[in-house]
């Protein structure tokens, strides 16, 4: 039996969340629909990753980066570990723009406590 490796060309994010971003992972060889896979974004393990697409495509949930909102035009590397135990890396596939803070506002609320209002852009690599 020829063993077929799986092969990860594309990331690209979809909904955001307050947990994070939903990435879209598209490749080939990739797994069965709902197949449970391990997906890292560097360091940082995604929750709810399986094969939403049979042999093409898998998504994810992405918490947190360490160093979250610093950016990186270089980016982070991709790695999904499947089901049959094959693993495919997409080097820098996954980059993000640190953020741009274009003010800082200080207010206190209806108890007497401080609000810290922060506002920016981001703009996507």
């Amino acid at each position: 039996m020829v063993e077929v490796h799986p092969y990860v060309g594309v990331v690209t994010r979809a909904n955001f969340t307050g947990n994070g971003p939903w990435l879209v992972i598209q490749g080939t060889n990739l797994g069965f629909q709902n197949d449970s896979v391990t997906v890292t974004v560097d360091a940082v393990s995604c929750t709810d990753a399986y094969v939403t697409v049979a042999d093409v495509e898998i998504q994810c949930q992405l918490g947190t980066i360490d160093g979250s909102g610093t950016g990186s035009a270089a980016g982070y590397n991709v790695t999904a570990t499947l089901a049959n135990g094959l693993i495919a890396t997409l080097t820098n596939g996954f980059k993000y723009l640190q953020p741009n803070v274009t003010s800082v506002t200080g207010d206190l609320d209806f108890n007497g406590d401080q609000v810290v209002s922060i506002n920016g852009t981001r703009q996507p690599p």
